[in-house]
């Protein structure tokens, strides 16, 4: 499966998730495809995604996350920070 979201928060899309689950046996979900293009940086967190992963989608197999962070295009002085390195914590 394969959603898309742009400017919603983690908590939004969580509870779509959710929702799936009981609808649509989403809990049987092998492979996940998620495309984030926002500002909220909770979506960084790998720590929230394993839990809902775990819990939720048992069976799930293959998790692919793409995020896209906003850059200034008049910051010419672009620096990777503390929230950036979050996605160090993702293993494969």
């Amino acid at each position: 499966m394969t959603l898309s979201t742009i400017d919603s928060s983690f908590n939004h899309l969580q509870s779509i998730i959710l929702n799936r689950i009981s609808t649509f046996k989403f809990s049987q979900l092998r492979l996940l495809n998620v495309t984030i293009e926002c500002f909220d940086k909770s979506y960084l967190n790998s720590k929230r995604w394993k839990t809902l992963n775990v819990e939720h989608i048992p069976y799930l197999i293959k998790f692919i996350l793409s995020y896209m962070d906003y850059i200034d295009g008049d910051d010419d002085d672009f620096e990777i920070n503390d929230q950036h390195a979050l996605i160090n914590h993702f293993t494969s």
